[in-house]
């Protein structure tokens, strides 16, 4: 059995991990075991980096990662500093930002992450533990990818925040690249 991170199979289709997508719902009794990726899609390994300020958080999103049957190379922060200096030394395709930062919140991580000039390429996703539609509307509003309650996440939830958005995302690049023509 094979694995990929994200690959579109037809218009509206997209598989991540071990899991199949049509219009970012999941398809069930979708078998996977008996397809083989051709040389073009072979799985992809992407880096991820978290941002939380809790060890026990950032753990628990490397094993659900994992549990989700994403292939990647996983990274941490514990606080701003750090994730600057890791911003520094890789290039990350998923950002997982927790809120509470201690001192600084998750938007002022969000800002430091869409101004550095080589991580344009990263999604950011914020973490939170706490229900607050009005912090979730100004993530989204200012760039955050997508918003999840840590309390809501799973595999599941994961998988399905990362296809929405990654697909979001290239829609964002289609549609610029269609107003620059």
């Amino acid at each position: 059995m094979w694995h990929a991170i994200l690959i579109r199979v037809a218009p509206d289709t997209h598989i991540l991990g071990q899991n199949v997508f049509h219009n970012g719902n999941r398809m069930r009794n979708a078998n996977l075991s008996d397809m083989t990726a051709p040389p073009a899609l072979q799985p992809v390994i992407l880096n991820i980096l978290s941002v939380d300020d809790d060890e026990i958080d950032r753990l628990r999103l490397n094993k659900l990662c994992r549990k989700a049957g994403m292939k990647a190379e996983f990274f941490e922060a514990a606080n701003l500093e750090e994730m600057r200096q890791q911003l520094e030394i890789e290039q990350f395709d998923l950002v997982f930002l927790d809120h509470n930062l201690g001192m600084d919140t998750g938007l002022d991580a969000l800002k430091i992450l869409l101004t550095h000039e080589e991580q344009v390429q990263a999604v950011p996703i914020m973490l939170t533990s706490m229900t607050n539609y009005q912090i979730a509307v100004e993530a989204m509003r200012r760039g955050c990818a997508d918003y999840i309650v840590k309390e809501e996440l799973s595999a599941d939830t994961l998988i399905k925040s990362i296809a929405s958005a990654i697909e979001r995302r290239a829609l964002y690049g289609q549609l610029s690249s269609a107003r620059a023509s």
